[in-house]
């Protein structure tokens, strides 16, 4: 295997394909999304539960959106990309926050998002097939030849 290619995983499925391809085509897109501590003493959000997070507060804050989408990770010097299923909230004045803790090992600065540009419904049918078929919400795209 090329050094390049090293950790790739193509995308599962033809829906996943394309949407990854989609996705990158639509990478200068992203942006990141500032960080905020939302949690107060009668609710907090979970490391590692973005979509559930967003949904609990867009539920108690109903002037708030969920936005679903993918953190970009470009992986300078390899042959493909990482996408990582993310949702975050865009707030009554249009502005998006990361709601959900980082966790110990965090770094400073947020990881560009990518709105995933489809319905909810289609956001979740392609989640779910990518979380049944891997265990995990990455999906990645060769950009070039290895």
């Amino acid at each position: 295997m090329d050094i390049t290619l090293i950790g790739y995983h193509a995308p599962p499925s033809d829906a996943l394909r394309e949407h990854a391809r989609a996705l990158y085509e639509r990478r200068h897109e992203a942006v990141p999304v500032p960080r905020r501590d939302v949690g107060d003493e009668t609710w907090q959000p979970g490391v590692k539960r973005c979509h559930e997070n967003v949904d609990e507060w867009c539920g108690l804050h109903p002037d708030h959106e969920i936005v679903r989408g993918w953190l970009y990770f470009a992986l300078p010097g390899l042959a493909y990309c990482r996408f990582v299923s993310h949702s975050v909230v865009r707030r009554p004045d249009g502005t998006l926050i990361d709601i959900t803790p980082t966790g110990p090992l965090a770094q400073a600065d947020p990881y560009p998002f990518v709105p995933a540009g489809v319905s909810e419904d289609e956001y979740a049918d392609l989640a779910a097939e990518l979380y049944g078929i891997t265990g995990g919400g990455d999906l990645y795209w060769q950009h070039a030849a290895a």
